[in-house]
This record gives C-alpha cells, structure tokens and sequence, in this order.
C-alpha cells in the first residue's frame, strides 16, 4: 500500500503525540538495531527513530538512513524531519490497523 499526502499528514499528526523510540548514532546501523525495529512493527506501527548525527547540516545521513530501514523492515517512510525518522508499517491484524 503506497501512502497518499492525506495518509501521510494523518500520519505524521499522530506521531507528534509519541517519543522516539530508538536512537541510532551515526554509523551504527547495525543487523540487531534493524532487527529490533523490525520486532516493534509487531506491536506498533508508526516507529519514530532518532540520529544521532555528528554534523548537523548533513541531511543526507538520516535520509539514507530511513531508505535503508523501510526496505530491510518492510515498512514505508512517512517522513525525515531533521534528525527524526518516522516509519509507518500496516498491523497484519485488520483489528488493530490505524484508521488512515
């Protein structure tokens, strides 16, 4: 399912009420940091993820960063605001999916 604009600011308002659950420094996007956002899927499905990035002006870490999370995690990027990462993935149980 591809995300419209609509879905997406649905998204995003929702993610504003949530703190980040994970915080990755800037080379450390190892397996076990991927494989532990893949399991939070499992009982959620926006993820906010914060980088800790040594250069601030350098944007293109956390847009690498969040292509690279939603294909190894199978979910879809909602949206990069500076150093924030917010990821969305459908609930596989049709009860618990968000309503967007």
């Amino acid at each position: 399912m591809e995300l419209n604009s609509k879905q997406r600011a649905t998204l995003k308002a929702a993610s504003n009420r949530i703190k980040a659950t994970f915080q990755i420094g800037a080379g450390e996007l190892h397996e076990n940091n991927i494989a532990a956002i893949a399991q939070t899927f499992n009982t959620k499905e926006i993820v906010k993820i914060k980088v800790n990035r040594q250069d601030k002006s350098d944007k293109k870490v956390t847009h690498d960063f969040a292509e690279e999370l939603s294909k190894k995690t199978d979910s879809q990027v909602v949206a990069v605001i500076g150093t924030t990462i917010i990821l969305y993935k459908q609930h596989k149980d049709k009860d618990m999916r968000m309503k967007i």
